[in-house]
């Protein structure tokens, strides 16, 4: 079942920290890291719009080379319709510790 019909059907969708888990199981990322210690971020999808919004850590915003890589991998190729912004949930903790400047404002 996708997480859009487990939503419809009132379940719960998969925490981030239990897929985190699994990657840890798997060795896919360090056993040692919790999953709200590196960079991260989300992507969603708006039907009506067809609009994907992809939202992420100011330390992935800040590097193209890795954003690029993030739409090829989700399928969201320059020509998709994407948004790409920051979100305050998405922070690292070095994100959330450092002042925050005139860019942060929009996050």
């Amino acid at each position: 079942m996708s997480n859009s019909e487990r939503a419809k059907n009132g379940e719960d969708e998969p925490r981030h920290s239990d897929y985190w888990d699994d990657l840890q199981r798997r060795g896919l990322v360090p056993s040692d890291v919790e999953y709200d210690e590196v960079s991260r971020g989300c992507v969603t999808f708006n039907p009506r719009s067809g609009i994907a919004l992809l939202m992420l850590d100011p330390c992935i915003l800040g590097r193209p080379e890795s954003v690029k890589k993030i739409r090829e991998a989700m399928h969201l190729t320059a020509v998709s319709a994407t948004e790409v912004s920051g979100d305050s949930h998405y922070r690292c903790p070095g994100c959330r510790h450092r002042p925050k400047n005139k860019a942060d404002d929009d996050l």
